[in-house]
């Protein structure tokens, strides 16, 4: 043989399935995939091939990608990892695990209930993602709190938070020119730059990732409307708490290597407005 040359289309995968997940899985079966990278995609069942490995307990599967096969993976031999069912498929509830709170003996959440914040003990399960399954203690529908949980107490009265639209400075004169600063760029350019800012308050220490670009930025992966003159940046971003929305602002100036300077957080209770110190490393 002088060569062996394939095209770039058929790529399938093969999997030896542990026979003890047959019966989850049909012709009909979509399973997700991904790649070493961490690029997630789906795949769907061709054939289970009627021999089994007695070594193994298993038998050669055969599956299909849906759409385009990733680049990263275009090779013989590329290796994935596929999520396969290995119970019956059922209904979870699932919450964001920032609003689970650990307590001696187990975990807790704060349901909000007509402007009251309701200490509840729950069972926790496994985590999917930024997502945790409660096995008990909390009903489908029930509203838990997720910022500021921390520090609450059962009955603490709440205000549930809603993110006003955000009203841009006039930077011009040219009505026009502040209208258009209204849409706020959210693609970044190649030059973007990775910040990790950290300061303290009264609830610790507290961290927010910046990403700079000459054509966007973004804030914990939310666009904000930088403001740059010389070394300095400045931007605000909105944080919801149990009482209402708070308003981050802050004022750094960047060198190579870090990017310090000072947040304000205004918008507590009683009109109250609190300066702390930033300290900011590229990442």
């Amino acid at each position: 043989m002088i060569a062996s040359i394939r095209t770039d289309e058929g790529y399938g995968v093969e999997l030896d399935l542990p026979v003890k997940y047959l019966p989850f899985i049909n012709s009909e079966s979509k399973l997700r995939a991904r790649s070493l990278s961490g690029e997630n995609f789906m795949l769907s069942l061709r054939a289970i091939l009627p021999e089994e490995n007695r070594r193994t307990a298993s038998r050669l599967t055969k599956l299909s990608f849906d759409g385009e096969v990733l680049g990263s993976i275009r090779a013989n031999g590329a290796q994935i990892n596929v999520l396969v069912p290995s119970t019956e498929v059922q209904e979870l509830l699932v919450i964001p695990q920032d609003a689970v709170v650990p307590v001696a003996g187990g975990h807790v959440v704060f349901v909000f209930d007509n402007g009251i914040a309701k200490r509840q003990a729950v069972r926790l399960g496994s985590a999917i993602d930024e997502r945790i399954i409660v096995n008990s203690g909390l009903q489908a529908g029930e509203l838990v709190i997720t910022r500021g949980n921390e520090g609450l107490d059962d009955g603490a009265a709440v205000k549930q938070g809603k993110i006003p639209k955000r009203d841009v400075p006039n930077m011009s004169n040219d009505t026009s020119q502040a209208e258009k600063a209204e849409e706020i760029p959210t693609e970044l350019a190649d030059d973007a730059k990775k910040w990790l800012l950290k300061w303290q308050s009264s609830r610790g220490e507290q961290s927010g990732r910046l990403e700079l670009s000459s054509k966007a930025s973004l804030y914990n992966d939310k666009p904000v409307l930088v403001t740059r003159k010389n070394d300095t940046v400045y931007f605000d971003t909105e944080l919801v708490l149990p009482f209402g929305i708070v308003t981050l602002s802050f004022e750094l100036v960047s060198s190579p290597n870090s990017m310090n300077g000072t947040v304000i957080l205004s918008g507590l209770p009683n009109g109250r407005e609190v300066q702390m110190d930033v300290i900011g490393t590229a990442n």
